[in-house]
């Protein structure tokens, strides 16, 4: 089993697979200490909410990957949620119908 695995991963994969981990962890920690000192740090928690949105993106992107429905359903269920924890939309959208 592990044989097959290691011939699907060819030296391309290899190399993006380090590159994007290294990027997106060093970007990571600059955004999220930008977010700690401007929203605090419950906000920072929010933004590890983003990272299968990113993953799928990445792929998409750079592996060629392609999108499945669930894909869209998933990402469009993380916006959801993150829009109702943080609640501005939501308001905004009150207050225009009343």
């Amino acid at each position: 089993m592990t044989s097959s695995i290691t011939h699907a991963m060819n030296s391309k994969v290899w190399f993006m697979l380090i590159l994007l981990s290294i990027l997106w962890g060093g970007s990571f920690f600059f955004v999220g200490i930008a977010v700690n000192e401007l929203a605090g740090a419950t906000n920072v928690l929010l933004v590890t909410l983003l990272v299968p949105v990113s993953a799928v993106l990445l792929g998409l992107l750079f592996l060629n990957e392609s999108l499945a429905l669930i894909h869209f359903l998933g990402i469009l269920l993380i916006a959801l949620g993150l829009s109702f924890i943080d609640g501005r939309l939501w308001l905004r959208i009150r207050s225009a119908f009343a």
